[in-house]
């Protein structure tokens, strides 16, 4: 087996210059990966705490006619 020559090492060199840029670039689209599916993530839990705010609210106005209308004596609350 001949040792490498110079054109050889080159090679290699640029081979391994190559793999560690291709490794760069797909950590890199990992990470843009990773923060479009925890910005869905965030979209997603914002709309369900939007809803959970909004019915909360629902229930508060219920709950606060109810109080209203338990609160008048019972002869004012059968006439109306």
């Amino acid at each position: 087996m001949r040792p490498f020559e110079t054109a050889d090492v080159a090679f290699l060199e640029t081979l391994k210059a190559r793999q560690e840029t291709l490794k760069a670039e797909f950590t890199a689209a990992e990470r843009a990966q990773d923060a479009q599916h925890a910005a869905k993530i965030a979209a997603e839990l914002q709309e369900m705490a939007d809803k959970a705010a909004a019915e909360l609210l629902r229930f508060a106005d219920r709950l606060a006619t109810l109080t209203e209308a338990r609160s008048r004596p019972w002869w004012r609350r059968l006439v109306g």
